[in-house]
C-alpha cells in the first residue's frame, strides 16, 4: 500500500467522474494518480467500494 495520501480534491473528482459516468475524466484523474505513485491507482479503484470503508 501507498505511503502517500490521495489528495482530497482527487477523490472528489474522481467520484464526481464515476457518478457522472465520465470515464473518460476518470482516465485523466487516473493518469494524475499514477504520476504521483502507481499504487494510487488501486486506492483510486477501490475508495468508494463497502469493504473499503
Amino acid at each position: 500500500m501507498s505511503l502517500y495520501l490521495i489528495p482530497a480534491d482527487l477523490i472528489d473528482e474522481f467520484a464526481d467522474a464515476r457518478a457522472a459516468g465520465r470515464h473518460d475524466r476518470m482516465n485523466e484523474i487516473r493518469d494524475r494518480a499514477y504520476a504521483i505513485d502507481p499504487e494510487l491507482i488501486d486506492e483510486l479503484d477501490g475508495f468508494d467500494y463497502p469493504a473499503a470503508a
